[in-house]
């Protein structure tokens, strides 16, 4: 009978450790993961000058381009493509002239930023130091970007067809959260600032020479995105305005006439 037992009790045991080999397994780690890169969008304007018009997609650091097509800046406060107007959305040159007791006028009778024959005003009185100068003529451009991360931009004078006005054209940079009129899209309902001092931060230089940016040159340095809070590519964007101004004074009828024009390149990239 005890030896009965003690078989009983052995055969058990065996069983129980073969259950515990029969339940043993291997663990296996899963790691899903997802990444949103840095992603920069600039825009402006259509062909037509008609419509908003995304024309470079960055993405990653350093910046990759997804968008084959390069953008061109519009004249600020509006939708026209800088490579189709004659000068005149810019603003000409009107002239400031001496007349009678030394009362200056300014030929640009009816304001519309360029002496031509749309201007008309009475005979004037020649003095003997009657003069003709230049009046301060400043011209406006504009892109606009979206961004979900920091950013930087690049100045760079790619062609002038008057060397010599480099050392007398200047530029002064800004941005803006939000539109100056009607005719151009809603913008920065949702956008901050891109760089966290505001307004006139992340600037460098300005205002400063278009000889100082004959070659690649950083122009803004960006610490935070444009994009605030929820809302869409145009209420995230903010516009970057270019402002150039002809620093000479003292224009003489022996200098001629010039018609002076360069094109500057932009570059926003990622660093």
């Amino acid at each position: 009978m005890n030896t009965f037992r003690k078989t009983l009790a052995t055969a058990l045991s065996f069983a129980l450790l073969g259950s515990i080999a029969l339940t043993s397994s291997a663990s296996v780690t899963d790691n899903p993961r997802w990444s949103i890169p840095p992603m920069v969008i600039v825009w402006t304007t259509d062909a037509a000058g008609s419509a908003p018009l995304v024309s470079e997609f960055l993405v990653g650091a350093p910046s990759i381009d997804l968008i084959a097509q390069d953008s061109v800046t519009v004249v600020t406060g509006s939708l026209t493509r800088t490579d189709q107007t004659d000068g005149t959305a810019f603003g000409g040159i009107p002239f400031i002239l001496e007349g009678v007791n030394g009362a200056d006028f300014n030929t640009d009778t009816n304001s519309d930023g360029v002496l031509d024959a749309d201007d008309s005003f009475a005979a004037f009185d020649l003095q003997a130091n009657s003069d003709a100068r230049v009046d301060a003529v400043e011209t406006s451009t504009s892109f606009y970007v979206a961004s979900n991360s920091a950013f930087n931009i690049n100045a760079d004078v790619v062609s002038v067809n008057t060397f010599a006005l480099l050392f007398f054209v200047f530029l002064d940079m800004s941005v803006s959260l939000e539109r100056d009129n009607p005719t151009e899209p809603e913008f920065g309902t949702a956008a901050q600032f891109p760089n966290s001092g505001g307004e006139t931060a992340g600037f460098l230089g300005m205002p400063r020479t278009l000889l100082s940016i004959a070659a690649p040159t950083l122009v803004f340095e960006g610490n935070q995105p444009t994009a605030a809070s929820i809302g869409s590519i145009l209420d995230q964007s903010v516009r970057f305005d270019q402002d150039y101004s002809v620093g000479f004074t003292g224009y003489d009828l022996s200098l001629g006439t010039f018609d002076f024009q360069a094109v500057v390149e932009y570059t926003v990239f990622v660093p």
